[in-house]
């Protein structure tokens, strides 16, 4: 089979090569992160196995105090610190609990290891810190999954959904949703009857047309983005007309609003949209809306029933590529919008720049993928649907 088909395989070995490792394999490791525990693991390795028999309830046994004093003293500085960021991801106040064990641990001269723990800081004493070392302290945990959509595992293993105050992610998912999908419909809207006047305009206005949308697809996000931050300044040019034009006395704000994002998102999809549904208007010969309009449907019933369903496979495919790009959107929404204007990706690389939290980023990311893959279903199930089909 290979042999057979090597003038075809050969040349796209490099291609395929490059994708694998170049972007797959980042991928699936970055993703992977989500669930793996090892670096707490790692670090105290004879706490995580005497505490995955502790059920939970009240406080762990004495030779989970032992391990973990044992760890504690035998572990690298470097690795300590490692794992009270890990843990301080987990539970605030955590980082400061491990390193004041480590060191202190480090100067005592014995005893007891729960005693000492608990002298140390009575937080030990208490079994909200265990549980979360019990839940870290795995090859494979769920912690950030259930974190990423505001969900919590209790003491006896049961999943809940956190207090209102302190929901975070599930305001942030909705809002990447409802901006993406915004920025969907507006594109379709503006975009299909522009892709139609392109495919059948004379080939002078054709090429015209086609230049309009193709420039603006080969600036560079960020200008364009910057472009509109100009525009929407208090002193900026939007403002400045509506001034001169006497529909207002002084300045808007537009800058770091919803309408700003949506916008400019609009602006830097359109072509996304336009590009594949020309390339399937081109190919629909003008024949058929006059056979149409011959056989007694009227201009509108035969755009709808014949000349649409047609168009449905640029359409589809327009409408998964600005969806899909607008759930990722990240320098947009930063620099135009406000603080309850940030998406998923913005998060994304907070947690990754910023906090280095790497594991809840992963689970972040990984449910945009989910929410992409599901977008990509739905639209393929729908337009491809038999109902469509021209009758």
């Amino acid at each position: 089979m290979f042999a057979k088909n090597a003038h075809i395989a050969l040349p796209l070995m490099p291609a395929l090569l490059f994708v694998v490792f170049a972007f797959l394999l980042p991928i699936l490791w970055f993703l992977s992160q989500a669930t793996n525990g090892s670096p707490v693991v790692s670090v105290i390795p004879a706490t995580a196995e005497a505490i995955a028999g502790w059920d939970g309830v009240g406080l762990p046994q004495d030779d989970v105090f032992e391990a973990l004093v044992r760890d504690l003293t035998q572990a690298e500085p470097a690795d300590v610190a490692s794992l009270a960021r890990e843990l301080n991801f987990r539970q605030a106040g955590n980082r400061r609990l491990i390193l004041q064990a480590a060191r202190e641990l480090e100067a005592d001269l014995g005893g007891e290891a729960r005693a000492r723990l608990e002298a140390i800081n009575g937080a030990w004493a208490s079994p909200e810190i265990w549980r979360v070392i019990r839940q870290s302290a795995r090859t494979f945990t769920t912690y950030n999954i259930l974190e990423s959509l505001d969900l919590e595992a209790g003491p006896d293993g049961g999943v809940s959904v956190k207090p209102v105050d302190d929901r975070l992610f599930l305001g942030v998912y909705a809002r990447t949703l409802t901006i993406s999908l915004t920025v969907t419909v507006i594109c379709v809207l503006l975009g299909y009857p522009l892709a139609y006047a392109v495919a059948n305009a004379p080939a002078r206005t054709a090429a015209i047309l086609m230049l309009l949308v193709l420039l603006p697809f080969w600036t560079s996000l960020l200008v364009r983005t910057l472009a509109w931050m100009v525009i929407f300044q208090r002193q900026g040019i939007l403002n400045g007309v509506l001034i001169e034009a006497g529909l207002m006395s002084e300045g808007l704000q537009f800058l770091r609003t919803r309408f700003a994002v949506i916008v400019s998102m609009t602006h830097i999809m359109l072509p996304f949209v336009v590009l594949p549904l020309i390339s399937v208007m081109k190919k629909i010969p003008p024949n058929y809306m006059n056979a149409a309009e011959s056989l007694g449907a009227g201009r509108i019933r035969a755009l709808v029933s014949v000349y649409l369903p047609l168009t449905l496979p640029g359409l589809s495919a327009g409408v998964v590529l600005v969806m899909t790009l607008s759930l990722g959107f990240y320098v947009t929404p930063m620099l135009l919008g406000g603080g309850g204007d940030q998406m998923i990706s913005n998060l994304v690389a907070t947690f990754v720049n910023r906090s280095l939290n790497w594991g809840l980023a992963a689970a972040l990311g990984l449910w945009l993928i989910v929410f992409a893959m599901a977008f990509i279903a739905v639209v393929g199930g729908t337009l491809s649907s038999k109902k469509w089909a021209v009758s």
